[in-house]
């Protein structure tokens, strides 16, 4: 429920608030007092534009601010919750300023005026002749239609089963898509490993092609090299072999010379044997004319292959090979496709029933709803009447079900039903609202209503019926009424008195006061009798306020 609403600097309140009551609260006070100014208070919380000119001069900005008790509210306090905005208790207040830049908090943190609104909107109904009215709205139509029913539980089956269909029919396009990327990427995998292992690469060939090539590109310096040390091992050998002959005649004089001979014959036999290597090897330099070419191809097909696939070291190929292949093979695994097309299929079907099962539920409620509605709009001073529930077909469902839901409204017999914007007066629009309200009962989810000069244009038993439905709904929701009708403000459970006053400068201002039982008498003398309040109004005023309030306890 409303708690408090305090404004400041907004339209004519240079300040001031108001805690209001559960149940009925009515609203009144003389013909431009403001009391309609708090009702467009709580539209501009709930998203609606401000009255042109609503910051009250000298102030360039205004403030309003609205403290609400969620503890009835689940979807509400759900909302804050989702949107980090929960305090430490039931409670939501909410601020705007306006009148510049517009900002908005919700419990002491700044918000999104989006936000604010929708926070607000979750609570409140506004049903006014030129204020924010959420049954204007096609959508809001539909969910007032689904909270007739059953609380609005049926439709939020058919959005659970479209969101957990959509997510899956969503999963399928991701796959299907990944799988059209897969298959191009797998056809790019497999020409890079052809490309790669047509080269034959392995570190071994490369360690030897690089000796290969390392081998041929000296062959002018190994050629020379190895003829100059054949040489030197050559003259080396007849060295020995003279000083083998010489010691082999010492050692006739001497045996102790043996042993430095044994040495000097193994030395001659290892350098001959060098010799003769070395000479094979000289020869060999020559008998390769083509593995030259081999080797720098090689070399250079994987330098190549190396710079392309950008890897440090052409040894890394054998890796880049492995790795290449790896990712063809987990791509070859991919999603099973034909397992998520079985699943949305039948999550489709799920869906398909929810939303069957919702349009059968909703032309029977649109049946009950509009008949007992038209029974109550004819009560309120509207004889020929009709409410009518347009039930229209979607191209494609959608989480809001197959078809939408339209409130159209007749008010003269034979008369074709339109849209209650475009049919219904102010008045008679804010009745309708009424009437709707009754009709819903406590399975409305808004617990706060809203209604201005709902009595616009009827007086007498009508007024009476009309403060009688506005007492009916308030025990079951939150009601503030503002009314110039003492048949209607008579049957409220409190009553609140706007009044205009006049500021220090002179300019005029307004105030809101709650009435007691004898401040009431007062108020209802003075809407019946005017601004001379004489002791017959007053008995009038205090026998229609008892006659009213015995009536609603019957």
């Amino acid at each position: 429920m409303l708690k408090r609403i305090a404004l400041r600097n907004f339209v004519v309140f240079r300040g001031g608030a108001a805690e209001f009551d559960s149940g009925f609260c009515a609203l009144t006070g003389e013909t431009g007092a403001g009391q309609s100014l708090l009702v467009d208070a709580l539209a501009a919380l709930a998203g609606a534009r401000p009255p042109p000119g609503a910051a009250m001069p000298p102030a360039d900005h205004f403030e309003i601010e609205a403290s609400f008790d969620l503890s009835e509210s689940p979807a509400a306090a759900a909302f804050l919750s989702e949107n980090e905005l929960r305090g430490d208790d039931n409670d939501m207040i909410v601020r705007r300023i306006g009148g510049g830049r517009s900002r908005a908090f919700i419990n002491g943190r700044q918000t999104p005026l989006s936000v604010a609104a929708a926070a607000v909107a979750n609570v409140v109904d506004i049903c006014g002749q030129n204020a924010h009215y959420s049954l204007r709205k096609t959508a809001a139509q539909r969910t007032f239609l689904d909270d007739y029913d059953d609380g609005g539980e049926r439709a939020a089956r058919t959005a659970n089963a479209h969101r957990k269909w959509a997510a899956a029919n969503s999963e399928l396009q991701k796959a299907r898509d990944s799988a059209e990327t897969s298959r191009i990427r797998a056809d790019a995998l497999k020409e890079e490993i052809a490309e790669l292992e047509g080269a034959n690469f392995s570190p071994q060939k490369w360690e030897e092609q690089n000796r290969i090539l390392t081998r041929l590109s000296n062959m002018e310096d190994l050629a020379g090299g190895s003829s100059e040390s054949l040489r030197n091992l050559e003259d080396g050998i007849a060295g020995l072999a003279r000083a083998r002959r010489k010691m082999s005649d010492l050692s006739r004089l001497d045996d102790n010379i043996a042993a430095p001979m044994q040495c000097a014959e193994e030395a001659e036999t290892s350098a001959a044997e060098a010799a003769r290597a070395l000479s094979r090897y000289a020869e060999g330099l020559h008998t390769e004319p083509a593995a030259r070419a081999d080797a720098e191809n090689f070399v250079s097909e994987a330098h190549r292959l190396a710079r392309k696939y950008q890897l440090p070291d052409p040894a890394k190929l054998a890796d880049c090979i492995a790795e290449k292949k790896a990712q063809l093979a987990e791509l070859s695994a991919q999603i099973n496709i034909a397992k998520l097309e079985k699943n949305e299929r039948a999550l489709r079907e799920i869906f398909d029933k929810e939303c069957a099962a919702l349009t059968v539920r909703r032309r029977a409620a649109a049946n009950s709803l509009q008949k007992k509605a038209t029974d109550l709009i004819r009560k309120l001073s509207m004889p020929d009447a009709s409410l009518h529930i347009k039930i229209s077909p979607r191209k494609e469902a959608n989480a809001n079900g197959a078809e939408d839901a339209e409130l159209l409204i007749a008010t003269r017999k034979e008369a074709s039903p339109g849209a209650l914007a475009d049919v219904a007066s102010g008045g008679e629009l804010s009745r309708i609202g009424l009437a709707l309200q009754i009709a819903a009962g406590a399975r409305r989810a808004k617990p706060i209503v809203v209604f201005d000069e709902v009595d616009a244009g009827i007086g007498g038993a009508a007024a009476s019926v009309v403060g009688e439905f506005l007492r009916t709904l308030g025990e079951s929701r939150q009601v503030l009424c503002v009314t110039h009708l003492a048949q209607v403000a008579a049957h409220a459970d409190s009553h609140w008195r706007v009044r205009a006053v006049r500021e220090k400068n002179g300019e005029r201002g307004a105030e809101i006061a709650k009435l007691s039982n004898e401040e009431r008498i007062e108020e209802l003398a003075r809407i019946v009798g005017g601004a001379k309040i004489g002791d017959a109004a007053r008995i009038n005023a205090a026998d229609l306020l008892k006659q009213s309030q015995r009536k609603t306890k019957q």
